[in-house]
């Protein structure tokens, strides 16, 4: 008999060609399956897993809290199954959590939203946190940075901040909270929720924060009115090694309660970020 498990996944991605398959470079999903084939009866296939998933990031992206879920022979308690798969992994992934659900379990029906951080150091790039924030080199205002992401929040149409929009039935999406902490040693941490998130739309909307700061234009004072700022596509996206999905809520979860409105995990929460 075969069992469904729900996980919660934590990765590295600058070595790794995005989440999803590719047909000639490592994935965060390929690399999985290799490893979870590796515990099933001989003769088993990636489509007996019925592999499922919250998110598809991008090349360099991380993540906290990927949400997937599949299915293990039910001889495998959660934690010998968790165990048994991180032994395998590389030292770029990991399970952080497993619990069995019901085999009917559809991922997709119970996701609420996410929340995305991004990292940003204005500072000189520096080798060991290369792949892991954005180094600008020079400095902005704290507090047109807040502006700006305050005119984020809410409903809009967000078709602008994604890289195709034509793949979307709607490019209508919500963001609920939106926060900058300023850290020590001159860095912002950028913190999105959303129930929603079209490709590269985080990215977009910091690369649209600095291409306005550099501007030196005032932040206006109307969602509409930011595309008013005349460049090019091209220079508008952040870095990747920047980005990190943070938290994916599902409402399976005690603390989906008033989700919108928790607070946004700290470096306290967790280990992959000691460094904030």
């Amino acid at each position: 008999m075969w069992q469904r498990r729900l996980v919660s996944l934590a990765y590295q991605g600058t070595a790794y060609y995005g989440f999803s398959v590719s047909p000639s470079k490592a994935t965060i999903k390929d690399t999985l399956y290799d490893k979870i084939l590796t515990l099933l009866p001989r003769g088993s296939s990636k489509a007996d897993l019925g592999f499922q998933y919250s998110s598809r990031t991008d090349s360099g992206v991380h993540a906290l809290d990927q949400k997937c879920s599949f299915l293990l022979p039910d001889y495998f308690s959660d934690q010998k199954a968790m165990n048994l798969i991180n032994d395998r992994l590389p030292g770029d992934i990991r399970i952080e959590s497993m619990v069995s659900i019901d085999n009917l379990f559809n991922l997709r029906d119970v996701i609420l939203g996410k929340d995305y951080y991004y990292w940003i150091s204005f500072q000189p790039r520096h080798p060991f946190f290369s792949n892991f924030r954005w180094a600008i080199p020079y400095e902005f205002s704290i507090i047109s940075a807040r502006q700006y992401l305050s005119l984020m929040m809410g409903e809009h149409d967000f078709s602008r901040f994604a890289k195709n929009q034509k793949q979307y039935k709607s490019t209508f999406c919500t963001l609920y909270k939106g926060e900058i902490r300023v850290l020590e040693n001159n860095q912002w941490l950028i913190q999105i929720r959303g129930n929603r998130f079209l490709h590269h739309m985080i990215r977009f909307i910091v690369g649209y924060l600095f291409a306005w700061m550099k501007s030196n234009q005032p932040i206006p004072d109307s969602y509409e009115a930011l595309f008013s700022l005349t460049c090019q596509a091209s220079s508008l996206l952040a870095p990747a090694e920047g980005l990190y999905l943070v938290k994916t809520w599902l409402n399976t979860e005690s603390s989906s309660e008033d989700w919108y409105n928790a607070p946004f995990l700290t470096h306290k929460d967790s280990s992959f970020v000691w460094w904030l």
